[in-house]
């Protein structure tokens, strides 16, 4: 598994894990309301009298009944089952180790709640009710130290990736942007790979762990990446990535208009600098004309599907944006013509 893919792979799970946390969370709210009359029950203080055992049941039994006609306990399922079915992806790839063994109990104890909570559902039995009750107590305190666990997990992931030899470069890239989805932030990352993939096989340089692309540094919060791979294949994917975003952005801001697929193709095509580029590393143009033109289009469209949702991007220091004026109608066009792809 390539730390790209790792990187992926945990940044997914630790998304997940934030929607986790928001199910628990409520999940708690109840199971600290009835958390006194839990005890009560479950450890047999028969001291206190019937009386004070089947009131404390009742309640528990009516909190538990109001909560689960408010809430979509299905929905708390899937979110559940979506986060163990990563992690045992994950655990599949990289191997069971001690590691990985707060990701692996977490993941197990969902599983456990899950299951619970769907008896319940499934058969409305009253009995079911305390055993869902106490599990989730033990997932509550389980999540309260996962999150930083993974963020220490990705920060190895990329301390043992970074080693720049000579023939190696950096490129650095910002983004403008106007969410804080997680998930776009990786499909930019994922457009560089692409990229640099593509600009590797038109050069005839085999992607291994070696030459494959690597990150030194990324910031969500900042949408900032530092990343490094071979030093021409380096060169030729910012030059690259420079045309293609300078001339998206120029163009909506002198015409109004969004640039075309095939506009982008052209461009990249035709373009004497890259043409040159490619010479001089040894590219047969001519005899490979078709096959480059296809990796071009791959280029293209995935820089062009990462521009749709930024109104600026910073290339090794070197800014590309749309003009703030116009900044709402361009987010609000690239909206209009995802809606229309979907179709």
């Amino acid at each position: 598994m390539t730390t790209y893919e790792k990187m992926k792979m945990l940044s997914s799970i630790r998304e997940d894990l934030l929607k986790v946390h928001i199910e628990v969370d409520l999940f708690h709210e109840l199971y600290k309301k009835t958390n006194v009359q839990n005890t009560i029950i479950l450890n047999d203080v028969y001291e206190n009298g019937s009386k004070n055992i089947v009131g404390a049941k009742n309640k528990l039994i009516t909190e538990v009944e109001n909560f689960s006609s408010n809430h979509d306990m299905l929905k708390t399922i899937d979110v559940f089952k979506n986060f163990s079915n990563k992690v045992e992806e994950y655990i599949a790839e990289v191997g069971a180790s001690k590691k990985n063994n707060a990701l692996i109990d977490i993941s197990m104890k969902l599983n456990e709640l899950t299951t619970k909570i769907y008896e319940y559902i499934r058969k409305r039995d009253k009995k079911l009710i305390f055993s869902f009750i106490l599990c989730i107590g033990e997932v509550y305190h389980g999540l309260e130290s996962l999150r930083l666990f993974i963020d220490n997990l990705l920060q190895e992931v990329l301390d043992d990736s970074v080693r720049i030899d000579d023939g190696y470069s950096e490129i650095t890239l910002s983004y403008t942007m106007t969410s804080n989805n997680l998930e776009d932030y990786f499909q930019y990352l994922e457009t560089i790979n692409i990229v640099y993939n593509n600009v590797c096989n038109i050069i005839g340089v085999n992607i291994t762990d070696e030459t494959q692309l690597k990150v030194i540094k990324i910031e969500s919060g900042s949408w900032f990446e530092k990343l490094f791979g071979l030093e021409k294949v380096i060169e030729l994917v910012t030059y690259i990535i420079k045309k293609v975003v300078d001339t998206i952005f120029r163009k909506f801001t002198m015409q109004g208009k969004i640039a075309t697929l095939q506009q982008l193709q052209e461009l990249i095509n035709t373009d004497a600098e890259l043409i040159g580029k490619y010479k001089e590393i040894g590219v047969n143009i001519e005899a490979r004309k078709k096959d480059i033109e296809l990796m071009h289009v791959m280029m293209v469209k995935s820089l062009q599907k990462m521009t749709q949702k930024t109104t600026g991007i910073s290339i090794n220091g070197i800014q590309a944006g749309i003009d703030k004026s116009i900044q709402e109608k361009y987010l609000r066009e690239n909206k209009r013509l995802m809606i229309e792809d979907k179709k």
